[in-house]
């Protein structure tokens, strides 16, 4: 059984599951064409100081980071779909971007 959240996924949101996964290649980017570009919003916030070292000019902190793109494979139509208008599925089953960071 799939689970999210709290409790159990419905069978129409399973069903749905089932519709947008299987031809879903998540190595390949949601990009229509080769050519077209996968826009990725990246925002940050800085959610707490842990450390200040002065003396060093050394700082820690934990940053939350949140990366936002339309897949156009994961679209549906709600009315089709017994209202469902969010699913929440796991990072590991869809497209990420290739990301690097850098501190310096």
């Amino acid at each position: 059984m799939y689970e999210y959240g709290v409790g159990c996924a419905t069978d129409e949101e399973k069903s749905l599951m089932v519709k947008l996964f299987t031809n879903y290649n998540l190595k390949v980017r949601p990009a229509l064409s080769p050519e077209d570009r996968v826009v990725v919003r990246v925002g940050m916030v800085l959610s707490s100081l842990v450390g200040l070292n002065m003396k060093n000019e050394e700082m820690s902190t934990v940053v939350v980071m949140n990366l936002e793109w339309t897949d156009y494979r994961l679209q549906w139509k709600p009315k089709e779909h017994d209202g469902i208008n969010v699913m929440r599925i796991p990072a590991v089953k869809v497209w990420l971007p290739d990301m690097v960071l850098f501190n310096k």
